[in-house]
């Protein structure tokens, strides 16, 4: 029962989203100049909580050969947010310039697991804590960087 709950709050939640922000969303780069656009606006509009890439719970995401860059948030998670129990491999990834109120490169949410190969985490940015990679889950690294992220309060790198 809670799950039917919880899929019709969901429905109604997107159908206002898509209602009240879709027309905003359409026109706004017919009413900003270019310079001043983020070139993932739309999905920094729509998404809201994660800039780049969102996993939501019981799914998997495999990722090769991918740029994640350039994305912001208004929360958690700028670049890349595995929510708990989110799971995922990273290979031949790079996770740049993104920002967040908290953790700007990737987020690894409780009970998620997520691998990493050759993974590259650098010069994203927190208004609080974890500047490249925050985990809270099982994050195994196998020849990662992880360089000049930074993080106001704490865990410029990765903060676990």
């Amino acid at each position: 029962m809670p799950l039917v709950f919880f899929i019709l709050a969901l429905l109604v939640v997107l159908v206002s989203m898509a209602t009240f922000r879709s027309p905003a969303v359409a026109l706004m780069p017919d009413v900003t100049v270019a310079p001043l656009r983020s070139k993932a606006n739309a999905i920094i509009n729509l998404m809201g909580t994660a800039g780049g890439i969102l996993v939501l719970n019981y799914a998997m995401l495999n990722l090769e050969n991918v740029q994640i860059h350039d994305n912001q948030s208004a929360m958690v998670g700028g670049g890349l947010y595995y929510s708990a129990p989110g799971n995922g491999s990273n290979k031949n990834v790079e996770i740049y310039n993104n920002q967040a109120n908290e953790c700007g490169g990737m987020y690894v949410g409780v009970h998620s697991r997520v691998t990493a190969e050759n993974l590259t985490v650098r010069d994203n940015t927190s208004k609080t804590q974890a500047g490249g990679i925050f985990n809270r889950g099982r994050l195994e690294l196998t020849n990662c960087k992880v360089l000049n992220n930074t993080a106001k309060e704490s865990g410029g790198g990765i903060h676990s």
